[in-house]
C-alpha cells in the first residue's frame, strides 16, 4: 500500500523551548540552531515529512514586528499548507495577531506552540507533551491561526498567558 504522506513545515523562532539551560550565568539560552527538527524525527517518529526553517532565534521579550516580518515570510515561502510555529510564550499572542493581520494565504494551518520549560535537558518540560498536541491540532484544525498550549487550542485574540500560574487560558472578555 502506498502511503500518501503530508508535510508539516516548523518554523522556528527561538523562545523556551528551544533553549538550554546555561550554568555559568544560571539563566535559559536560546540555542543557535533549533533542535526541533531531531526531537520530532528521534521522539515522535512521524508519518509525514518535515521541512525546517528558522525565522529568527531569539527570547520573545526580543521578538518586534521587524522578526514578525522574517516569519511571515517564512510563512509565505513555503507551499505547504500544515505549519507549527515554535515561539517563545511572552509575545506569542502578539506574533498570532501580526500573522491574522497581515497574512494574505489564509488557506494554511498554523499553529504557535512553546513551553514554559526547555525541551532539552528537563524531565519535568511541557515542551514535548505542546508539540505532539500541536503537530495533532495542524492535522485536524480548518485553516487559521492558532496558539496551542496547556491542552487547549486558541484563536489569538482569546487567549493570555497568566504568568503567575505559568499557563494560558482563555481570555477574560471583561
Amino acid at each position: 500500500m502506498t502511503e500518501n504522506k503530508q508535510t508539516i513545515t516548523f518554523i522556528a523562532t527561538g523562545g523556551t523551548i528551544d533553549s538550554v539551560f546555561h550554568a555559568p550565568s544560571e539563566r535559559k539560552k536560546i540555542k543557535e540552531h533549533t533542535g526541533i527538527p531531531h526531537y520530532i524525527q528521534k521522539i515522535i517518529e512521524p508519518h509525514f515529512d518535515i521541512e525546517t526553517k528558522e525565522a529568527v532565534m531569539i527570547d520573545s521579550l526580543d521578538m518586534i514586528d521587524d522578526h514578525r516580518i522574517q516569519i511571515l515570510d517564512a510563512i509565505e515561502k513555503t507551499d505547504n499548507k500544515k505549519i507549527i510555529i515554535t515561539h517563545g510564550t511572552d509575545t506569542m499572542r502578539e506574533t498570532g495577531l501580526y500573522l491574522e493581520q497581515h497574512l494574505k494565504d489564509k488557506s494554511k494551518t498554523i499553529i504557535l506552540v512553546g513551553s514554559m520549560i526547555p525541551l532539552d535537558g528537563f524531565y519535568n518540560s511541557d515542551a514535548p507533551y505542546n508539540l505532539g498536541y500541536a503537530v495533532a491540532q495542524v492535522q485536524s484544525k480548518n485553516a487559521g491561526i492558532y496558539i496551542c498550549m496547556n491542552s487547549q487550542c486558541f484563536a489569538p485574540d482569546e487567549v493570555s498567558k497568566d504568568s503567575a500560574i505559568g499557563r494560558f487560558e482563555f481570555r477574560d472578555a471583561s
